[in-house]
């Protein structure tokens, strides 16, 4: 990043523990902290909350967030969040796609900085990034195949450079980002 500053990344998780609290804990731990910094949000201490914190990692509990889904406890829970991501600069805002190509076109072009891709659209913006001069790459990833192997990720969308190469088995979904601000 040219002006030094690093992006605010916030993994939320209801319960920070196996399944989606390490899924969430080992993409958080391949970011390149040089480029990124991450908040951990959760609803009670864990072991993995130990573990991120250790790893340099800010740390919150917010009580609200509980599981199963309850209407009044969610409720409570966004409105937390959103105090929580204001009081901490957290920018953000969201775009629905109703298809994967357009999402592409929109990532490629800079309209947007990251994107939740299906293997084929991730396939897609590889090609389209290729392209337009860039390197499509994944600072997060989750294998959804059956092998449940979590892989190893590039950083971000950029000129072209040498990018850690992503191991693993079954079909992935990826997360690409532009170049960051």
């Amino acid at each position: 990043m040219s002006d030094g500053a690093r992006i605010e990344v916030a993994q939320v998780v209801t319960r920070f523990i196996a399944g989606a609290g390490g899924v969430a804990l080992r993409g958080a731990l391949e970011l390149d902290t040089a480029h990124y910094h991450v908040t951990v949000v959760t609803g009670a201490r864990s072991a993995l909350l130990d573990q991120a914190e250790a790893a340099g990692m800010d740390t919150v509990v917010e009580p609200s967030l509980v599981a199963p889904i309850a209407p009044r406890s969610d409720a409570t829970a966004l409105s937390r969040l959103t105090t929580l991501f204001r009081a901490r600069g957290f920018d953000f805002d969201y775009v629905l796609y109703s298809n994967y190509e357009r999402q592409v076109d929109d990532l490629v072009a800079g309209r947007i900085d990251v994107a939740w891709n299906s293997p084929l659209a991730w396939v897609r913006a590889r090609r389209a990034a290729g392209a337009a001069g860039l390197h499509a790459s994944a600072p997060v990833m989750r294998d959804t195949g059956r092998t449940n192997v979590n892989s190893r990720s590039p950083t971000r969308m950029e000129k072209p450079a040498t990018a850690p190469k992503m191991s693993g088995k079954g079909n992935c979904s990826y997360t690409a980002a532009t170049r960051p601000p």
